[in-house]
């Protein structure tokens, strides 16, 4: 009725707002099942997803048509490459706007991300105010409300929760059961008492003001109280919370009519700030690739080296190039602070971690010294991870000859040439076709070289 009329002061908010829960929470909770990232996503799973934002997008893109014409256009001309022709108009301004559907609007989901929406948006603010970045992860996130089966709601999305703050458990417990971390108060309805009492009203509110976390608890289970003989019913106060906990350990927000309340445990463990020490590095190995102008699918290989503060200070004045300044594990700026003692933790972060840096990035991880010395480098940069300075270089992908396969060097060096001839890709089908083995010829004659037993190549272990 409102498009028909063609009030844009009241489709517009509405749409934009549409729009905003569309990019912001449903592409961004999403993008592991779009991308097909993870284990527990399969190549249904990830159709299904793609298929449902595709089926969105041309629905947005019809509701634009009279609002923005010519964005509306592209959307859709882009969108309708993949339609069937029967379905396909010329423009998008001769399709008809959408109809709604209810049948395909679930309740339930909408609740439950409902639900969790304020509960990530209050992690965030504490995170901020306690300068603890997303990559370091934390113990536990408690989440409080008065009703069980709100609580509930987050509970079923809780991997949500996971992903976008960043913890290790997420607890909910109700108002009445926390009466550890929680202390309860009310407000009165204005709106209905005050009409109620007329007069008397202001003795009434600093009488529901002092009602004890005791009495607001019992409120809270029978949605009922009473007050020197009065009657009061569960809209006609509104309990608030705050937090009793200890400032130290944890932090705590709320939304603002007070009636959820969200407490993050803010110190991390060692194996928690090492977690985050090694987020920090693959941050600076795909931040390289970008600049670099690398692709997912590009075969190569990541070799790194921790300087100690000596040799970065050298290698400073060599290049002139001042690595950017880093935040540390902690949120702090980490500049001038390192010794070789950081350097040595470092090292020893990178090698104990060095598996969860190679699945971040999705390629090997290696030390420098691994590196061959033909190896094609592709990029290379210093870079600051906690305060200390380490060299990341990215070369293409090259197979190694195993120490010890060959009889003598001058045999070892002629196959490693001869290796590092293939392309990548295909060394890897051949190996895939021969079932570990590729077939070559060395001086005329045919030689087997089998992967593991001859040479290696990284990516495949």
């Amino acid at each position: 009725a409102e498009m028909e009329a063609y009030r844009l002061f009241t489709t517009v908010p509405r749409i934009l707002a549409f729009v905003e829960q569309l990019t912001n929470w449903y592409i961004k909770l999403n993008r592991p099942r779009l991308q097909r990232k993870g284990d527990d996503t399969s190549v249904d799973d990830c159709r299904r997803a793609l298929c449902a934002l595709f089926e969105v997008l041309l629905l947005v893109s019809k509701l634009l048509a009279p609002l923005t014409p010519f964005l509306a256009e592209f959307m859709y001309r882009q969108l309708a490459s993949a339609l069937p022709e029967a379905e396909r108009e010329a423009s998008v301004h001769f399709c008809m706007l959408p109809e709604v559907l209810e049948s395909a609007r679930d309740a339930q989901i909408e609740s439950a991300v409902a639900a969790i929406q304020p509960v990530i948006e209050l992690g965030r603010q504490i995170r901020k105010r306690r300068k603890q970045p997303l990559k370091v992860p934390l113990p536990e996130l408690i989440v409080l409300h008065r009703d069980g089966a709100h609580l509930e709601s987050i509970k079923s999305l809780e991997r949500y929760v996971f992903a976008e703050l960043n913890v290790r458990a997420l607890t909910v417990r109700r108002f009445v059961d926390a009466p550890d971390i929680v202390l309860l108060k009310a407000q009165p309805n204005h709106l209905l008492l005050g009409k109620r009492f007329g007069s008397t009203y202001g003795a009434w509110q600093a009488k529901v003001r002092a009602l004890s976390h005791e009495q607001l608890c019992d409120f809270l289970e029978s949605k009922a109280l009473h007050i020197d003989g009065e009657p009061f019913g569960a809209e006609e106060l509104i309990v608030q919370c705050d937090f009793a906990g200890s400032s130290e350990v944890f932090e705590a927000a709320s939304s603002d009519n007070k009636d959820v309340l969200v407490v993050l445990n803010c110190v991390p463990d060692q194996e928690m700030l090492e977690e985050g020490t090694t987020r920090n590095v693959s941050n600076r190995v795909q931040k390289l690739r970008k600049e670099a102008g690398l692709e997912v699918q590009d075969a190569i290989e990541v070799f790194y080296k921790v300087l100690p503060p000596i040799e970065a200070q050298q290698r400073l004045l060599e290049t002139g190039v001042l690595p950017a300044a880093d935040a540390g594990a902690n949120g702090d700026d980490a500049r001038d602070a390192a010794t070789d003692e950081d350097a040595r933790a470092l090292e020893a972060v990178i090698v104990k971690m060095s598996g969860m840096v190679t699945k971040l990035i999705g390629k090997p991880f290696l030390p420098a010294a691994a590196r061959l010395p033909d190896a094609v480098v592709l990029a290379s940069a210093l870079r600051e991870v906690d305060g200390v300075t380490i060299e990341i270089v990215i070369a293409r992908e090259l197979p190694a000859v195993c120490a010890g396969a060959f009889s003598d060097a001058p045999t070892a060096a002629l196959v490693q040439q001869l290796l590092a001839a293939f392309e990548p890709v295909v060394l890897r089908e051949q190996l895939a076709a021969g079932g570990g083995k590729v077939h070559v010829r060395l001086d005329g004659a045919a030689l087997e070289l089998e992967h593991g037993t001859h040479f290696t190549i990284h990516v495949l272990g």
